[in-house]
């Protein structure tokens, strides 16, 4: 099975003057090995976000000195993904639903601060604008996954 790759855009600032750009395409480890490929999409999306989250929280602290809000992006963007995971040891169905329902409020809060970030110029309109894409994709999977889980419990199945 072939992996599928998701591309990390990240702005560096080199030894020069000049800002250096770089793509950058970031493969879980997990998946590297294998471990992964059998996983759900919505845990290796969520996964892949959260390591993008990281990417970009190290470049705000490090390049940028923002720290704050670059703290809250980073408890918010691993949590949606975290509780993703936890979700899928959940103990019923309504469980399940409880985690993933935390782990939608957490992807709004990484959605919030994304665009913050975007609108206060820490980070370009174009790198923020394919970040809360990923976000609302991974909200979007959510969603369903809540409501068949609901539907679901309701009918019995």
């Amino acid at each position: 099975m072939e992996l599928k790759k998701y591309s990390l855009r990240a702005t560096k600032v080199g030894s020069g003057k000049g800002k250096v750009k770089s793509n950058l395409t970031v493969t879980p480890r997990s998946m590297e090995n294998g471990s992964m490929s059998d996983e759900s999409p919505i845990r290796v999306k969520s996964y892949a976000l959260a390591l993008r989250i990281v990417h970009l929280c190290r470049f705000l602290v490090q390049e940028k000195r923002e720290y704050v809000m670059s703290r809250q992006l980073l408890k918010s963007g691993t949590s949606t993904g975290a509780n993703i995971e936890e979700a899928q040891q959940g103990q019923s169905r309504r469980d399940f639903a409880s985690k993933c329902a935390i782990a939608l409020k957490e992807g709004y809060e990484t959605r919030y601060w994304l665009r913050l970030l975007r609108d206060s110029g820490y980070i370009r309109a174009i790198e923020a604008n394919d970040l809360i894409s990923e976000t609302d994709e991974v909200i979007r999977m959510l969603v369903t996954s809540i409501k068949t889980t609901k539907r679901n419990d309701r009918s019995g199945k």
